[in-house]
Parts: C-alpha cells; sequence; structure tokens
C-alpha cells in the first residue's frame, strides 16, 4: 500500500472569542502516489473486498500507531467508507487501535446511504464508542438521512462538507447550520464545519456556536511527516 497511497493530514481547528484558534485534531486524508489527488474509484474497489479492505486497514495501524505512541499530544481524524463497515476486520482495526482511542475521532463517511447503512452504520459506532472512540458523521449536509435525528443524535459530532459553504450564501449557510443545532438541541455535540477559506466565514460561524472549523483560511494538507518536525 505504501506505494500506492500517502496521507497528508489538514487541521480542525478550535476558536475562542478573540479569534485565535488551537489545533483540536488533524483529518487524515488519502491521496494516490501518482496523481497526489484521493484515489476515488480504485480505492473503493480495494476496500470494497475482505482482503483489500484488511491489506487497507493493515497499511493504516502500521504508518499511524508507531506516530501516535510517539506523539500523545496528537489527535487524528479517520474516515471510514460506509462499505468497510461489513467486515469483521474494520471492527478488528477499532480493537488493535482501542490504547489510543483518546487520541483518535472516526469518521463514518457519506457516499450514498439506505436502511442497510444507516443500520451498519449504528452497530459500527455503538461499538467504537464502547472502545471509548468519538465518533462524527461526515458531509451531514449531504445525507438523505437529515431526518433520522435519532441516529444522528447517537454521534459524538457532525462534520458539515465543503460543499455547503461553498455552494451557498453565507446567510443561508448559517440558517441551515442554526436549524439542525436546534433540531438537535444537544449542547455537548461537536460541530465541524469543513471549507472555511476566510475571516468574515470563520467570524460569522464562530457568531453562532460553531468554534470548530476546517479550511484553507487556517491551514491546507500537508505530509504528516511535517507534524514530526
Amino acid at each position: 500500500m505504501k506505494n500506492t497511497y500517502y496521507f497528508v493530514v489538514q487541521p480542525i481547528v478550535a476558536l475562542d472569542n478573540e479569534q485565535h484558534f488551537d489545533i483540536f485534531c488533524y483529518e487524515l486524508l488519502l491521496r494516490d502516489q501518482q496523481t497526489h489527488q484521493f484515489p476515488g474509484q480504485a480505492f473503493f474497489s480495494t476496500i470494497g473486498t475482505k482482503v483489500g479492505n484488511h491489506t487497507f486497514l493493515d497499511w493504516v495501524q502500521q504508518m499511524l500507531q508507531p506516530v501516535m505512541k510517539t506523539n500523545p499530544h496528537i489527535k487524528f481524524s479517520i474516515n471510514f467508507e460506509i462499505a468497510q463497515l461489513q467486515f469483521n476486520e474494520t471492527f478488528q482495526f477499532l480493537n488493535q487501535l482501542q490504547p489510543l482511542a483518546q487520541q483518535i475521532f472516526i469518521e463514518i463517511t457519506e457516499r450514498q446511504y439506505d436502511e442497510k447503512d444507516v443500520a451498519l452504520a449504528r452497530q459500527f459506532m455503538a461499538y467504537a464508542q464502547q472502545l471509548g472512540y468519538r465518533v462524527l458523521f461526515d458531509d451531514v449536509d449531504n445525507l438523505l438521512m437529515h431526518d433520522d435525528l435519532y441516529t444522528l443524535r447517537l454521534a459524538d459530532g457532525l462534520k458539515f462538507s465543503q460543499d455547503l459553504i461553498q455552494n451557498n450564501a453565507l446567510p443561508d449557510v448559517l440558517r441551515q447550520l442554526t436549524i439542525c443545532q436546534e433540531k438537535l438541541n444537544q449542547q455537548d455535540k461537536l460541530f465541524i464545519v469543513e471549507g472555511v477559506n476566510s475571516e468574515l466565514q470563520a467570524q460569522r460561524l464562530y457568531d453562532i456556536g460553531i468554534q470548530l472549523q476546517q479550511g484553507y483560511y487556517f491551514g491546507k494538507p500537508h505530509k504528516i511527516e511535517e507534524l514530526l518536525v
């Protein structure tokens, strides 16, 4: 796998009321060694099989575990596709990294949910939370399960994709986020907005209570080795 893929990281930050920020965690973003882009269908084909998923997760563990053990102050966010949740090896991956669970956020990444997918997501989320991981639903603004408040409330947090902020006027973005906050009515829920590229966006999001933000305004993706310098 190391000759095929590599990871870059992008910071997710926590803002304070003076617009200073601390690093909340780093999202791991998969890249193709040749194109330096997300590998797309080639990756989906790999993780869509039991053997391919196991090989990929074994590589992730071998790469990530020593970094985390020697840098306990760094937290990472790891994405899982719904297709991976059907395999026991994905659950075993959680077991193997469980001693580092407090350094890891699990993102369940939306592609296209149906009822079976939601059931898988709930099962996986409950298992991960029992082991001490915090679980986020990613790209929830794209989901067809917006009205499934029960499932969304089970998660420790929600992430809103960069499409939300890039494809809509800022007042519309703020209104949608406020409606979501009011529907869930959970003060301890983590809300993270991606695609924040300006001070104005960051300030307006903070004004409605979105302290956790991600985007080029705070830092572009870079190689994981740069964290260790």
